[in-house]
């Protein structure tokens, strides 16, 4: 099978980076799959692994320019390769399906490894290229088709899906144990996402001269990314009522920073009716990545409130259970995929139940008692650096892409 030492491990998707928005000189839109798809990168290099992204980026229709070359970069410690792309959506999709093909063709060797994020037919060509070379690429499940999905869109995602799973790899990675199960695999290895161990956040409380905590000023709780239905708005606006009629009014027990997208005008007029009350809501909806990280660091917990009878949670993991654990924040949680799997009341709160009552009683507890909490975080991070510590998750997948034949 070719000399292991010398193998590459070329992560293919179709993500911008900031990097690359930064070289082409466009605000190219860079979601939660560019940056798991670079701490997975990341993550396999740190165990060794001579691993590189591939991405065909997506331009937009907005883009100043109508086209971008070949262009290779080193960002954030990852070598990335982005493939030619044009900014007209059915362009882009001729166009990434030949040059992905050629890319296949001449850039990767039968000791070398592909692993595809998600399915898409701009990879089609290239995996049947890839398999008459005797060198089948490596699904990586991070978001399977949908049943609420409906008409054509909807058809053909499920159909391209179970099209790939035939001619890829038997072995695949996958988002959760619960997906792998759904979708009855056995030979998998589930890849929640990587993070390197960083210096501790501000802290759950404050640490006062003595060493002993200081609970003094609100609890700050974060509630960020997509902002919709089926990632808890409804729960949250719910809940925060609920405080606002509960709290005393003539002191701040608890300050929500809420970032990301969607729902903008009910967390608007929420923001509005926790005026004078012992809730403050503050809404940074267009920060930077260093406006935002500030924001979260500076956070004692945060919420992670996918549905869990929802579609989205039954087909991928919450990312940023990963990022609020691995940042020694609290991490607030419904019972979404696999984290009730990977965590406890011993290391994170957990919801009873999906409703805005669960929420307002685990966040007064929250309030209640500050210093049990800060212990549950602590643990909730001892936790995460078993399960997503970045070298620790890279050689797991390195293991089982290079040297793992069943």
């Amino acid at each position: 099978m070719g000399d292991w030492r010398v193998s590459r491990i070329f992560y293919c998707g179709m993500v911008n980076t900031a990097g690359y928005a930064v070289f082409i000189g466009e605000p190219l839109h860079i979601g939660a799959a560019s940056n798991k798809m670079i701490a997975v990168v990341r993550a396999m290099r740190d165990a060794g692994a001579r691993a590189l992204l591939v991405s065909i980026p997506v331009l937009g229709r907005n883009a100043r320019r109508v086209h971008a070359p070949e262009t290779i970069l080193r960002d954030r410690d990852v070598p990335q390769v982005f493939l030619p792309v044009f900014a007209h959506p059915y362009l882009r999709k001729i166009c990434a399906i030949f040059s992905f093909a050629w890319f296949c063709v001449a850039k990767v060797r039968r000791s070398d490894r592909v692993i595809l994020y998600n399915h898409a037919i701009e990879y089609l060509l290239g995996i049947m290229l890839l398999a008459l070379k005797g060198n089948k690429p490596i699904l990586d499940v991070e978001d399977a088709p949908r049943v609420d999905e409906h008409g054509w869109q909807g058809f053909v995602g499920r159909s391209l899906f179970f099209l790939f799973f035939r001619l890829v790899c038997d072995r695949k990675l996958i988002v959760s144990e619960s997906l792998a199960e759904m979708l009855g695999l056995c030979h998998y290895c589930v890849v929640y996402g990587a993070a390197r161990s960083s210096s501790p956040p501000i802290g759950f409380v404050n640490q006062s001269s003595c060493g002993r905590p200081n609970t003094n000023g609100p609890i700050r709780i974060h509630y960020g990314g997509s902002l919709d239905t089926n990632t808890g708005v409804d729960l949250f606006c719910g809940a925060v009522d609920k405080l606002i009629g509960s709290l005393r009014r003539d002191i701040c027990q608890v300050h929500f920073i809420v970032t990301g997208f969607g729902s903008g005008a009910k967390i608007r007029e929420l923001e509005k009716r926790c005026a004078g009350s012992g809730v403050r809501l503050s809404f940074y909806p267009d920060l930077s990545p260093e406006g935002y990280v500030d924001k979260f660091r500076r956070c004692h917990a945060a919420l992670s409130l996918k549905l869990p009878e929802s579609e989205m949670a039954i087909t991928t993991f919450p990312s940023k259970v990963v990022e609020i654990t691995m940042q020694g924040l609290l991490l607030i949680s419904t019972k979404a995929s696999d984290v009730p799997r990977l965590f406890d009341a011993s290391s994170a709160v957990i919801l009873s139940e999906t409703t805005a009552n669960a929420l307002f009683s685990a966040i007064m507890s929250v309030i209640a008692d500050p210093v049990d909490m800060h212990q549950v975080a602590r643990r909730g991070q001892e936790r995460a650096l078993d399960l997503f510590e970045s070298k620790a998750v890279g050689k797991r997948i390195v293991d089982f892409v290079l040297y793992d034949k069943a």
